[in-house]
C-alpha cells in the first residue's frame, strides 16, 4: 500500500513539474527575459541537476550559425562527441537581445572549439552542454544561465 502511495505521488509530483515548466516556457515565449534573468523554473532547476549527474566527455564545435531573428539575434551551436568509440552530434541554439552578444560568444565558440559535453548514460544520442562545464566561456559566467 506505501509503494502505491508513494508511486502516486510521485506522478502528481512529475505532473506539477511539468506544468509549472510548460507555463515558464509560455511565458518566457511571450516576454522573452533578458539572458542575464538568472532565476529557473522547477522544471528548470530539476533538469539542471539531472544533467549535472550525466557522463562528460570531449567534444568540439563543427558549425555556428547566427541569424536575426525577428526581435532577437539566434546563436546556433552545432557540435560532435565521442562515446567509446561512436561519433554523436548535438546542435544547440542560444537566443540573444544584441548582436553585440551574439559577435562576443562567435570570438570563444568557433569551429574546432573544445567543448565538455554531457550525455545520457542510457541514451548516449542525447547530450547536453552545461555552462559551468565550458572553459572557453568562464569568463561570461556572470552573464548567461545555464
Amino acid at each position: 500500500m506505501e509503494h502505491l502511495l508513494l508511486l502516486v505521488l510521485r506522478g502528481l509530483w512529475l505532473l506539477i513539474v511539468a506544468a509549472i515548466e510548460a507555463c515558464g516556457r509560455f511565458w518566457k515565449w511571450i516576454v522573452a527575459p533578458p539572458l542575464t534573468h538568472s532565476k529557473r523554473t522547477v522544471g528548470e532547476a530539476w533538469r539542471h541537476a539531472l544533467v549535472a549527474s550525466w557522463p562528460r566527455t570531449d567534444g568540439a564545435v563543427e558549425h555556428i550559425n547566427v541569424e536575426e531573428c525577428f526581435t532577437e539575434w539566434r546563436f546556433e551551436v552545432a557540435y560532435s562527441y565521442e562515446v567509446d568509440g561512436a561519433i554523436y552530434s548535438g546542435y544547440l541554439v542560444l537566443p540573444f537581445a544584441r548582436q553585440s552578444d551574439t559577435e562576443r560568444l562567435g570570438s570563444l565558440l568557433y569551429p574546432g572549439a573544445p567543448l565538455i559535453v554531457r550525455y545520457d548514460y542510457q541514451h548516449r544520442d542525447r547530450p547536453a552542454l552545461l555552462l559551468s562545464d565550458q572553459d572557453c566561456l568562464r569568463c561570461l559566467a556572470g552573464q548567461f544561465v545555464d
